[in-house]
């Protein structure tokens, strides 16, 4: 019902963010198919919305989880898909003018895209996209999204066996993320420094992060 009336407003940007929601949440089910069909319909809304901000806001978050969608659908998986969506997403994020909604944006696009050529182990790329993502977060003064990044740092780092550069990282997204009281980001800088660790040979505390992660 509620959707109903979000429908009659004829309010592109609602419409668009309504859909993008459903795409969004289709995909944490793992439904793909039907987020595709949520999103595809969402585009047709954003490309209406005559605020500039708002139309780069919302085709961006169209186009992140798209990339979402061909990074994780089994029948479909291709990182290099992913990774085209995703960089059309940053592309776009780029053009906001309002400065917290651009650099909010930029900072939580380039660490998904510096994940994404981790994930096809292109190293020196991802090093560049989470250092990029870490530097606009301390140039905007908003830490408080910095945590993909430092963990996507900490992660690179332990795989090229810098054991001390990787728990520094990690230490620091820990920090921000119980400072943030973001529950996922706490878990995932808690099953980090688990691994950072245990690269140590430090089982105390290997230990210790692996029980606060379960």
């Amino acid at each position: 019902e509620n959707e109903d009336l979000i429908f009659n407003t004829e309010d592109n940007a609602r419409i668009a963010h309504l859909l993008a929601l459903r795409g969004n949440c289709y995909n944490n089910l793992f439904f793909f198919a039907e987020s595709q069909k949520s999103l595809q319909k969402a585009m047709i809304y954003a490309k209406k919305i005559k605020d500039n901000d708002r139309r780069y806001f919302s085709i961006g978050r169209i186009y992140r989880i798209t990339a979402a969608n061909f990074r994780q659908d089994p029948k479909i998986k291709n990182i290099d898909s992913a990774l085209y969506y995703q960089k059309k997403s940053y592309d776009i994020q780029s053009k906001i003018k309002n400065k917290e909604t651009l650099y909010a944006g930029l900072i939580i696009q380039a660490a998904a895209i510096g994940e994404l050529f981790f994930e096809k182990n292109k190293l020196d790329s991802a090093r560049n996209y989470f250092n990029l993502s870490y530097d606009i977060s301390k140039k905007a003064n908003l830490s408080k999204y910095s945590v993909k990044a430092l963990l996507g740092l900490a992660n690179l780092d332990l795989k090229l066996n810098n054991s001390e550069r990787a728990l520094n990282y990690a230490l620091q997204a820990k920090d921000v993320a119980i400072k943030n009281e973001n529950p996922t980001e706490v878990k995932q800088s808690y099953e980090t420094l688990a691994k950072v660790y245990e690269k140590m040979n430090n089982t105390s505390k290997s230990n210790e992060y692996h029980k606060k992660y379960a």
